[in-house]
């Protein structure tokens, strides 16, 4: 499948959006992109621009090491009511992998890690939360999606998603 970013509904996003080979997003004038810092960076949309290319080259490589990590501790397809130390998971497909509140816990380390393998579709339902606690500024959340992410309608959501195929925002 061709990368492609679809948003449906008004969708706010901190950070960039890019996308390529794809030219364009689908219902980009509902989405509005602020940057971490407003004043410093407000956030921009790269449509297979030098800066799509260059992401998508670097998205692959990123997957790949993540993958490296191997699978690590395997989850239930619904990761709702888990509360989670860094490390490495594993998450089979579901009908919805998030349907309610995932809370992940950096038990005090500034620098607390956690990376999702999922093998296919990450999926939220409606109002799903995953929530970030007792860590630092150098904490990540990434989930390294096989094929598509959908974040459903008024989903809060953390973390990097890399996803090969798409990433609908509902």
């Amino acid at each position: 499948a061709t990368p492609s970013v679809t948003n449906t509904g008004a969708t706010t996003v901190v950070g960039d959006v890019g996308v390529s080979p794809a030219a364009s997003i689908t219902g980009q004038a509902s989405l509005t992109v602020n940057g971490i810092n407003a004043l410093l960076n407000p956030g921009d949309v790269h449509l297979n621009d030098a800066t799509a290319i260059s992401a998508q080259s670097q998205l692959i490589t990123a997957m790949s090491n993540l993958g490296l990590l191997g699978p690590g501790t395997l989850e239930p397809a619904d990761l709702v009511g888990l509360t989670l130390a860094p490390g490495v998971y594993t998450v089979p497909a579901g009908v919805s992998n998030l349907t309610g509140t995932l809370t992940l816990d950096g038990l005090g380390n500034a620098n607390a890690a956690w990376v999702f393998q999922v093998s296919s579709t990450l999926i939220t339902s409606p109002g799903a939360v995953v929530n970030v606690i007792n860590t630092g500024a150098g904490a990540g959340v990434y989930w390294n999606v096989g094929d598509s992410a959908t974040l459903d309608t008024t989903t809060s959501f953390e973390g990097n998603i890399l996803a090969l195929a798409s990433i609908p925002l509902h």
